[in-house]
């Protein structure tokens, strides 16, 4: 009856940096519940230095709960690096869960470096409605 728990996940970002897409595929395939949503996470973190925007157009092709996990990650990392592009990419999304939902790293990434840009392109950007969505400001806060 232990819930949330997992294992060391060494082995999967090793596994990820060699081979990102095929490590998702597999992990959003056959996985449920926290542990594939952390091991999704380190797939995205790893994708985030090889090729974020491959990850993103893969992350797109994949189930909400499968996207949520591995989308912000790799936005988050990709932001750290490129925070222009990964802007662009993120504004760029007509689904506007899936847009609100990467904001989450990119706005995460981008307010280590840069708060009140992060904070701008939150609200210029982020739509949602009281009940279902984060609110931009709202993004902002639970990850700076």
């Amino acid at each position: 009856n232990i819930n949330n728990y997992f294992p060391d996940m060494k082995a999967v970002g090793a596994w990820a940096a060699r081979d990102p897409r095929h490590a998702a595929d597999i992990a959003a395939k056959y996985s449920r519940g926290y542990a594939a949503r952390e091991v999704l996470k380190h797939i995205g973190k790893a994708w985030a230095d090889s090729d974020p925007e491959g990850g993103m157009r893969f992350a797109a092709t994949l189930p909400a709960a499968s996207r949520a996990s591995l989308g912000p990650e790799i936005l988050r990392g990709w932001a750290e690096k490129d925070v222009a592009a990964s802007a662009r990419f993120t504004a760029g999304q007509t689904d506007i869960g899936f847009r609100n939902a990467l904001a989450q790293g990119l706005v995460g990434g981008w307010a280590k470096k840069d708060p009140a840009s992060a904070l701008e392109w939150s609200q210029q950007n982020l739509t949602g409605n009281d009940s279902d969505e984060y609110k931009s400001s709202d993004i902002f806060i639970l990850h700076y």
